[in-house]
């Protein structure tokens, strides 16, 4: 039985984790539930156990990290101000994303940032966006690329990555960029 995309958990910190290929439509029996489902999670999985996939509905009701001491996300630089609740939540219960070298989820001063997701430069550019383009181009000055670098070439699983983050009460943008 396929499961309507309306019907996936919701996840306050990463709205849109199909549009970023992470939860895709598979039909599977969920390693963490046993339940046949619809869509699965495919991104990273930091526990001892080789688990290729779980249904984001383990990931967010918190099985998953109850049964095999999982987490999504790397997180690092964490402003002080930034409850632990927040930060469990981040780690344990909303869907990862890949990137180049482990993820980073990014921070305001008292709350983790919602992923927008890794950005296609074309896309970007066709947005003109001046607000996303600009965070995307300050993570892109801290690998000291040319302030005419062409947003063009950012590809989704290029180099660079650039992965988009947006305040939720300023709604100010991040980014950071990655590569090898």
């Amino acid at each position: 039985m396929a499961i309507a995309e309306e019907d996936l958990p919701h996840f306050e910190y990463f709205p849109d984790p199909i549009a970023n290929g992470c939860v895709v439509a598979m039909h599977a029996t969920c390693p963490c539930c046993g339940k046949d489902r619809g869509f699965m999670y495919r991104g990273p999985i930091y526990c001892k156990e080789n688990i290729p996939h779980v249904c984001p509905w383990c990931i967010q009701g918190g099985e998953a990290q109850r049964r095999w001491d999982a987490s999504f996300n790397d997180v690092f630089s964490i402003p002080k101000g930034v409850p632990k609740q927040i930060i469990d939540t981040v780690c344990t219960r909303t869907p990862g994303f890949e990137s180049w070298q482990g993820n980073h989820w990014l921070f305001s001063k008292t709350d983790a940032m919602v992923f927008v997701g890794e950005i296609e430069g074309a896309t970007l550019l066709a947005e003109a966006d001046d607000a996303k383009i600009a965070a995307c181009r300050r993570a892109l000055d801290e690998w000291h690329f040319p302030k005419d670098f062409n947003f063009a070439e950012i590809t989704r699983g290029g180099q660079p990555a650039v992965y988009l983050f947006r305040d939720r009460q300023s709604g100010e943008y991040s980014a950071y960029a990655d590569m090898t």
